[in-house]
């Protein structure tokens, strides 16, 4: 084989080559809308969450941020929208502290949550409270503690 009839095929190859890279080269994210799933109505403390963190996180993508209600089922249905939207960024679930309370409260989630999301960051916290009925002979944690141990039927 002589040396130019190389060339011609090594041409054709870095051409092959170079339009298939070009096909190949991924767009910057992100480049379209990105969509907050929050799994509770308008109005609420995560929707308002949701709101004040989409606009400053629209501002530094340069891209909007849409704030999509799906209300029900303690936000199983925000979430279940997120598990099956394709994994590429743009469907993001703003969770409560319900999502892994869920797991091990229902027997069946039409999701995984350990499988089927990956943990950003905490966004906000607040206190929680414990209250009962003022019949409830308790006056604290331990007493409703002691009270379910002791009347497993009541609970």
């Amino acid at each position: 084989m002589q040396k130019n009839q190389v060339v011609p095929g090594l041409i054709a190859l870095i051409v092959a080559f170079a339009a298939g890279v070009g096909i190949a080269v991924a767009q910057p994210y992100p480049n379209k809308p990105i969509r907050f799933v929050v799994g509770y109505p308008p109005g609420g403390p995560t929707d308002i969450v949701s709101r004040e963190l989409s606009r400053p996180l629209a501002d530094a993508l340069g891209k909007p941020v849409v704030v999509d209600n799906r209300a029900g089922a303690a936000g199983t249905l925000g979430n279940d929208i997120v598990a099956k939207s394709p994994p590429d960024g743009y469907s993001v679930v703003l969770a409560t502290s319900t999502m892994p309370i869920q797991d091990t409260m229902l027997t069946s989630l039409p999701y995984d949550t350990l499988k089927d999301f990956t943990f950003v960051g905490t966004v906000a916290s607040g206190p929680l409270v414990l209250v009962v009925t003022p019949s409830l002979p308790v006056n604290s944690v331990r007493d409703l503690i002691a009270l379910a141990k002791a009347k497993p039927w009541a609970s």
